[in-house]
């Protein structure tokens, strides 16, 4: 699962984490905060979930603000769950836990 937030950086920045906030982190040059929290509720990404369009079988959520608990299996008793895999349906279902929460932060690598 790769997310990809769109963002301005420079070699050499970075977006340093928020206190109290796993959603967002401040610029290292001054410039502004990323702040990713509009997507804590979204109904999608972490209840519904979304399909790989060249895979049927798979299902994948995420959240990064919130940890999940609405799933079954690894991602419903791992702490902290931030994305998670749902492999099958219906009671065949299983599910893999992919991330977990965390302050957010980025950096530019160039190349």
């Amino acid at each position: 699962l790769i997310v990809t937030a769109v963002c301005r950086l420079t070699a050499g920045q970075t977006c340093n984490p928020v206190p109290n906030s796993q959603c967002a982190c401040k610029m290292s040059d001054g410039s502004g905060v990323m702040d990713m929290s509009p997507l804590a509720d979204n109904e999608l990404l972490s209840r519904q979930g979304f399909k790989d369009p060249s895979d049927d079988y798979h299902t994948y959520f995420f959240n990064p603000c919130k940890p999940i608990k609405s799933l079954e299996g690894e991602c419903a008793i791992s702490e902290n769950t931030a994305s998670c895999q749902q492999g099958g349906a219906g009671k065949a279902a299983v599910y893999y836990r992919l991330g977990r929460q965390g302050p957010a932060s980025y950096t530019y690598i160039p190349g």
